[in-house]
């Protein structure tokens, strides 16, 4: 390793745990790294670092950064729902009854209609906290999950936050008219500081805002053409 006083420049090892290159002091400077030393061509990063704070980097070889997406589920009420039978969502159940009950009401409650399409629209209001006292008793939108409108037979849910967290939603039911799909395609979003710069050979892609697990629209991507 070498180093000069003042302001600090360091040629570590250039493991995997020590950059290659260091030109600042303390926790203010230009830092290079280079993972894998021993590949033929190790990917490089540069990471810039004022006061203990990353103000971004750029990475030579990388994987395509990804947004993050929701996961979804399908809720099939096909026949009609006889009172009794119930869905959960998440931490939350809706269970269908002939009559809301009064004196207290009870939350949650839904109304099994003359016909399928009826009960199923009062189900996703329910789900989605729209008032309709006539048709149910929630008083907040789900917490986890709102449905989407009616579609034959079907509504489809979609997880509140993006990310692979998702895919855990408990999603359930009791009774003959109702069935379900479980909650999938949830993915986590890449985590990058704005301004961080990242091409995978093929395409540069910049990171425009602290981006987390369940952002999107946060990455744009510049074609990479031939001179």
């Amino acid at each position: 390793m070498s180093k000069q006083s003042g302001t600090e420049v360091q040629v570590p090892d250039g493991s995997a745990a020590s950059p290659s290159l260091a030109i600042g002091r303390f926790d203010t400077g230009l830092f290079i790294t280079r993972d894998n030393t021993n590949a033929a061509s190790p990917p490089a990063r540069v990471r810039t670092v004022v006061a203990g704070v990353e103000q971004g980097t750029v990475d030579t070889a990388g994987a395509a950064p990804v947004d993050g997406v929701a996961a979804t589920a399908v809720v099939t009420l096909n026949p009609n729902v006889a009172a009794g039978q119930s869905l959960t969502v998440g931490d939350q159940t809706y269970t269908f009854v002939a009559a809301l009950s009064a004196g207290p009401a009870v939350p949650y409650e839904v109304i099994a209609a003359g016909n399928k399409n009826a009960s199923l629209d009062s189900l996703i209001k329910a789900i989605n906290g729209t008032a309709a006292p006539l048709e149910h008793s929630a008083t907040i939108a789900n917490t986890k999950a709102s449905a989407g409108a009616r579609a034959g037979d079907d509504t489809t849910l979609t997880a509140l936050l993006k990310g692979t967290a998702g895919n855990s939603i408990v999603l359930s039911n009791v009774g003959a008219g109702l069935a379900n799909t479980a909650f999938a395609s949830g993915v986590n979003g890449t985590v990058a500081k704005g301004g961080t710069i990242v091409t995978d050979g093929t395409n540069l892609f910049i990171c425009l805002a602290d981006a987390a697990i369940t952002d999107s629209g946060k990455w744009k991507k510049i074609t990479i053409g031939v001179l």
